[in-house]
């Protein structure tokens, strides 16, 4: 039997807690519903008591089994259920099917919000949403309020008690809609919060904000951002949005900026950071950071030797002028450039206390390492680790080595902690096995001790910075890997190509591959069966090269988006249209990536799709007119800005020899091929053998644009798509007549309207 009883109060989402056979809440919507299910015909009294109102609106029914609520909106009901073990079984069986069919209707909201019942919940997936409550606390700490005279009235961190209910949106990143049962000054009170993790790029943890669901809410005081759109159009790009300056990309700019403020100053004092304000955060094609930097001059010199050094190692001297500079910097591709910065003398003065001088240790009892240092008292130096009596030799310990600094400083990384705690004085804690950077240095056969120097200069050139000295460690340790590829390639090379570090040669081969490249294997799910070419007759020159011709434009640069596939078909539209019409014109790759629906913008595509989606849409705008910033945007095509159109694609011969005929006659010429070993060219003829570039794995699409012989080596000219800072100048030179990586395989052309 199943009956539907009564309607009752206001209620919140769906929110199920269960403890020890007592429900304590159950809340979903503008009106109670109340199902009892009565398996069987046995009679058991049920009561059903609104939170609140005890005794009143109290139902009891026949028999004693469970109520289910199914409702939408907020409110709170208690009850108490005692069951059998079937009657459990039943209970959440049916529960299940319930919520499943909820959550269907739900997930058909794309961009809604979407509960999490915590009950229902595994530990691991609740302790993740618990993670997301900490950081939300951990940002309201780190907002001070103060009384009219500038002091600290918070003394007493927050601290989280219990996480009662939460929601997820999908935006540009993730929206968490959250109530926390929260201590605040030694009571307990609930806050209504959003907390937003903003994951606009590749850098790794994106942005964290907190705000406050109300003016009145008990944490309202402690969010950081003011209110905002939840949700950024990512379409509008030049949007600016708050970033907190302990952001990690916030605070490497910063550090980078100052840097660039010492080169270019003429003291011969060191300017030192006291504090970052203002920042703001903005996506463009990498990341642009604007914000104040209050820096004041210290007791160090302004010299190679105390760079990265700050207020702990350089102090700020006695009545130091303070200077505010406004920065604007943007980091694209491993590097940093300033936009503009202008410094003014600091209206604030730098007061006891201003900065972290009064959290640092200087000389208090313990406050520093004078405890740890020898000076003269009974067990003070190092007497007792030194060996005395029989002499031991070639043994750990023999004298202090392994406890005293020495090497050098080795990308800054942290001091390892000493394993045996035996081995010393409790006081001496700080003189640890591996306490300094000895165990990080290469020492003994180190096969990268080699290249060291050579790292050093790679990140020089190339303007190389780190933001954690863990993450230098660890390209440090990719570098190395890639430099022991190199060797293999040249000694396996055939050609006379040369390999070396190159600009990506801090990158592993996954992560080559998922930002570099981008081609997609031939689906059969699209595209059009695009006819073959006819190969012109006659001869052709030994020779042949379209940039001398103005069929091809400058090298562009794709960055960290698989977009090769919409570059190389560009690169050949760019040529058949000034052939046919006699103008070359920049076309637009980023139309591609946004607009065109049948490849898959920054995850890769094909050309000869790509060709397709165009006439599609009607034509190609200009780079100028849809700029290029290498992430998935909204499409914003513009038909009245349309500067070619097409009329269908052709497939070309795979035999180089028809091939160099139809370029010389027709254009440069769309094609896949295999990166192997692109990663670290730097010139020559490349030649590799098949083994190891296989024809058949085609991953890259690029454009020939000529033809030549070099020293008896025939070659291809093919344009690249990543900078002209990479190769021959942005080209990459091949070996011609053996298919030399799949060259030859996946070979289009567009062909475009006569006007």
């Amino acid at each position: 039997m199943t009956s539907w009883l009564g309607s009752m109060g206001q209620c919140c989402p769906a929110v199920l807690c269960r403890k020890k056979g007592v429900v304590k809440e159950l809340c979903m919507g503008d009106s109670h519903y109340y199902r009892t299910v009565t398996p069987g015909s046995t009679p058991h009294p049920i009561r059903v008591t609104p939170h609140g109102k005890q005794g009143a609106n109290t139902i009891t029914t026949t028999r004693k089994i469970f109520v289910l609520s199914l409702c939408w909106h907020c409110g709170h009901l208690r009850y108490q259920v005692k069951e059998t073990k079937m009657q459990m079984f039943l209970r959440v069986s049916l529960l299940i099917l319930l919520l499943s069919l909820a959550h269907h209707v739900n997930s058909g909201l794309v961009g809604g919000y979407r509960e999490h019942p915590l009950n229902l919940l595994r530990a691991r997936e609740k302790g993740q949403y618990i993670e997301v409550a900490n950081k939300a606390i951990k940002l309201m700490n780190d907002v001070k309020r103060t009384d009219g005279e500038g002091n600290v009235i918070n003394t007493v961190p927050l601290t989280l008690e219990e996480l009662i209910s939460v929601r997820t949106q999908v935006v540009a990143g993730v929206n968490y809609d959250m109530v926390l049962k929260i201590q605040i000054d030694g009571k307990s009170e609930h806050c209504h919060l959003l907390v937003t993790n903003m994951l606009n790029t590749p850098v790794r943890g994106g942005v964290w904000s907190v705000e406050a669901q109300s003016a009145n809410d008990p944490c309202a005081p402690f969010a950081p951002l003011e209110p905002r759109l939840r949700i950024q159009k990512r379409s509008l790009l030049g949007g600016e949005h708050q970033a907190s300056a302990e952001d990690k990309g916030v605070k490497a700019a910063a550090q980078w900026s100052l840097e660039h403020i010492n080169s270019m100053s003429n003291s011969m004092y060191r300017q030192v950071l006291v504090r970052v304000s203002n920042v703001r955060k903005q996506v463009v094609n990498g990341y642009r950071y604007r914000f104040q930097l209050t820096t004041a001059p210290s007791g160090c010199r302004n010299n190679l030797e105390n760079k990265n050094k700050g207020l702990e190692e350089c102090p700020v001297t006695n009545f130091a002028k303070a200077q505010d500079c406004e920065i604007s910097v943007i980091y694209s591709l491993g590097k940093y450039e300033m936009e503009t910065f202008s410094c003014n003398p600091s209206d604030q003065k730098i007061f006891l206390g201003g900065d972290g001088h009064d959290y640092k240790p200087h000389g208090i009892l313990g406050g520093d390492d004078h405890d740890y240092k020898p000076h003269g008292i009974l067990g003070g130096d190092d007497h007792d680790y030194k060996n005395h009596g029989e002499r031991v030799q070639h043994l750990l310990g023999k004298n202090l080595r392994d406890f005293l600094p020495h090497g050098r400083p080795y990308y800054g990384l942290p001091p390892k902690k000493m394993m045996n705690q035996n081995l010393v004085e409790k006081g001496i804690t700080h003189m640890q096995i591996g306490g300094d950077d000895h165990d990080y240095l290469p020492h003994g056969n180190n096969k990268c001790t080699q290249y060291e120097d050579q790292f050093e200069t790679f990140k020089a050139k190339h303007k190389k910075m780190y933001k954690l000295p863990e993450d230098e460690a660890y390209r440090f340790k990719v570098f190395c890997e890639n430099m022991e590829k190199v060797k293999q390639y040249q000694a396996q090379e055939r050609g006379s190509a040369v390999y070396g570090a190159t600009k990506f040669a801090d990158l592993t081969e996954a992560e080559f591959k998922k930002q570099y490249l981008g081609l997609k294997p031939l689906s059969s799910a699209h595209g059009l069966a695009w006819p073959s070419a006819k190969i012109p007759g006659g001869s052709f020159p030994n020779s042949w090269d379209w940039r001398d011709h103005n069929a091809v434009t400058p090298v562009k640069n794709q960055g960290s988006c698989g977009s090769c596939w919409a570059f190389s078909t560009t690169g050949n539209i760019e040529g058949q249209w000034a052939l046919t019409n006699k103008k070359l014109y920049s076309l637009s790759e980023q139309e591609l990536v946004d607009c065109d629906k049948i490849d898959e913008g920054c995850n890769g595509g094909l050309p000869s799709q790509a060709y397709e989606a165009i006439m599609k849409l009607g034509g190609l705008e200009t780079e100028k007119d849809y700029k290029y910033d290498g992430h998935d945007e909204k499409c914003t095509f513009n038909k009245t800005k349309v500067v070619v159109t097409l009329q269908g694609a052709v497939n070309i011969s795979q035999n180089e020899t028809e091939m160099a005929v139809w370029l010389y006659k027709n254009g440069p010429i769309s094609i896949g091929i295999n990166a192997f070993a692109m990663q670290f060219y730097f010139g020559g003829i490349a030649h590799p053998w098949k083994i190891f570039c296989d024809p058949s794995s085609l991953d890259h699409g690029v454009l020939i644009v000529g033809y030549g012989v070099e020293k008896g080596e025939p070659f291809w000219i093919i344009k690249n798509s990543w900078g002209a800072d990479w190769g021959r100048e942005g080209y990459y030179y091949v070996y011609r007549g053996d298919g030399t990586c799949g060259l030859n395989t996946m070979c289009t052309s567009a062909t475009v309207t006569k006007q």
